[in-house]
């Protein structure tokens, strides 16, 4: 067959509307498209389907004498940094059409894109954005992919800018029938008289994560033992088979303004290289959120620890306030990303506050995990830049047993004596031992948020006197006195009930953990930690053990006392 050479390529960028392009451009009478789509010849730095020039002449084996363009549409080759140069070798006259989107748009689609073909088997796009957005060894750095700007100007250093068309995915999703008008201008080509425009290769998501890994390494085996196609199609009916139609979820709106974020300084160059305002791309969304945010009820104070220091009995305290709107549950964990799987939508968190009324002036929640967490209090911050702190901190000797007791009780250890190990002993993404550095941990918060708007209060000031404690926070958070004199304990000292039903809580937990299913709103599983638990005098820890965990603490201790400038010596000796 002889040597053919397309004058036309639609290079880019993967998930930007290529696909609907090259399906309208291929029926067109005088156009020749690669089929099947995504030859990827002349991108030799990434990958290949095909390596050799008469193999890729196969492409375009269906050509005639009415085929005016012949164009490959490979949206890998915008990326490589090879490509442009190898197609300019073979047709320096080329012509090239880019198409564009919202970099943080593309971004996420490309993530179900990679995770659908088997390339990637992180199933949660933000958690692998935070590694560093990199698998497999860098080639499917999904960031890299996604910033237009430095691949457009590599693009314009090596071809003049009268031979290449941009395309914008929203302009395209607007008016498709313009757009592909503007095609066959830009190509010297008739309008076709074209009326279907549907849109071609649309949000899928995989059934099988599994199966869809076996596929890209039965692949990869085919490539490198270049095992030749049989052209049964077998691969594409299992990959086909195993993808669904489904919407993916909404990006949280402060995950979405860190993404926005990274890719600011390249949208600055893309509008500079293309003489375009691209800032509606990173503000767009923003402007909807913080509408939705300051037309509802939002918190301005956040009881962020620690648990069993008493945040049970603030949360409910304050309730009763009428100045005061509390989440409608304790521990709504928001904020918490990195230790928190079962995540939310804005509008599902704000829910928690919809009972607040005219009379509201404070609004807030506690969630215990956030003043251990890496990212809360960052993520608290950018949501409410002026939200006040209370930290609840007590002897992390006590704590530490006080929770192991109630993970008892909630089913989330099997363990039925306190750990031996307990300073390797994981829970919840960390060590028993990470859970109580409350020294550490405010540190970390001093260095993001202004000391007068953290306030700390210390367990053993809460056991003494609860109405002055209680009278400290309403100081704090602006309000008056409302002369409440129910201090009684909340959440107190509890064993297990039964065994089995712990171990059947663990079992559900473990599950639960296991494959992210969602939590159910019915409250079943809280109803049923209240049946397993019973008000109960704890056995104590031995006097060697309990000397090893205050000795464990000690350091930690000295810096929380050199923090708050009281003597807290007393805890580990």
């Amino acid at each position: 067959m002889k040597q053919v050479i397309p004058n036309v390529f639609i290079i880019g960028a993967p998930k930007c509307g290529t696909s609907s392009m090259a399906a309208y451009l291929s029926e067109h009478p005088n156009v020749c498209m690669s089929t099947p789509k995504e030859p990827t010849y002349f991108s030799n730095d990434l990958w290949q389907n095909t390596k050799n020039i008469d193999d890729y002449a196969h492409y375009f084996s269906h050509l005639n004498e009415n085929h005016k363009v012949i164009c490959d549409a490979t949206p890998i080759y915008l990326y490589s940094k090879v490509a442009i140069q190898n197609i300019l070798k073979y047709q320096p006259s080329a012509k090239f059409i880019i198409m564009l989107r919202n970099p943080v748009d593309a971004a996420y689609s490309l993530f179900y894109e990679w995770q659908n073909r088997g390339a990637i088997t992180n199933d949660n796009f933000e958690s692998l954005w935070r590694k560093g957005y990199n698998v497999s060894g860098g080639l499917y750095n999904i960031y890299e992919w996604t910033c237009f700007g430095a691949q457009i100007k590599r693009l314009l250093n090596q071809v003049d800018s009268a031979r290449i068309h941009v395309i914008y995915f929203d302009e395209m999703e607007e008016s498709p029938k313009d757009i592909y008008e503007k095609v066959l201008e830009f190509l010297n080509l008739p309008f076709d008289g074209r009326k279907n425009f549907d849109a071609y290769n649309q949000s899928k998501i995989s059934r099988s994560l599994l199966l869809s890994k076996i596929l890209h390494y039965l692949y990869d085996i085919r490539r490198s033992l270049k095992v030749p196609k049989l052209g049964l199609g077998i691969f594409r009916l299992i990959e086909e088979y195993n993808l669904i139609a489904s919407k993916r979820p909404p990006l949280d709106p402060i995950f979405l303004k860190e993404m926005q974020d990274c890719y600011r300084s390249d949208l600055n160059l893309l509008s500079t290289l293309l003489q375009r305002d691209f800032s509606y791309w990173i503000h767009d969304d923003l402007l909807k959120m913080n509408e939705k945010f300051h037309s509802q009820v939002h918190p301005t104070f956040f009881i962020v620890g620690a648990p069993k220091c008493g945040t049970t009995f603030l949360h409910e305290v304050l309730s009763y306030h009428p100045k005061i709107c509390v989440s409608s549950e304790k521990e709504p964990s928001f904020f918490a990303k990195d230790l928190d799987h079962h995540k939310m939508s804005i509008d599902e968190y704000l829910e928690f506050f919809s009972h607040a009324n005219k009379n509201t002036v404070c609004i807030g929640e506690a969630s215990t995990n956030y003043f251990r967490s890496e990212v809360a209090i960052k993520n608290i911050i950018a949501f409410q830049p002026n939200a006040k702190i209370i930290v609840m901190i007590r002897n992390p000797v006590d704590a530490i047993q006080s929770l192991f007791y109630e993970q008892q009780t909630s089913g989330l250890t099997l363990s039925r004596k306190f750990p031996k190990d307990w300073k390797n002993k994981m829970m919840g993404g960390a060590s028993y031992f990470k859970w109580f550095c409350f020294g550490e941990q405010l540190l970390k918060l001093y260095r993001i948020v202004d000391k007068e708007r953290v306030h700390v209060i210390v367990y053993d000031d809460l056991v003494r006197d609860s109405g002055d404690v209680y009278r400290s926070v309403l100081s704090f958070l602006g309000l008056e006195n409302d002369f409440q004199n129910d201090f009684r304990p909340r959440n107190r000292s509890k064993i297990p009930r039964s065994n089995i039903l712990s171990t059947f809580l663990y079992l559900v937990n473990f599950v639960t953990e296991t494959f992210r299913i969602p939590r159910l709103k019915t409250g079943l599983l809280n109803r049923l930690v209240k049946l397993n638990t019973v008000d109960s005098i704890r056995t104590p820890l031995p006097d060697s053990m309990l000397k090893e965990i205050a000795e464990a603490y000690k350091t930690d201790i000295n810096l929380l006392s050199d923090l708050l400038k009281r003597d807290f010596s007393c805890w580990h000796r």
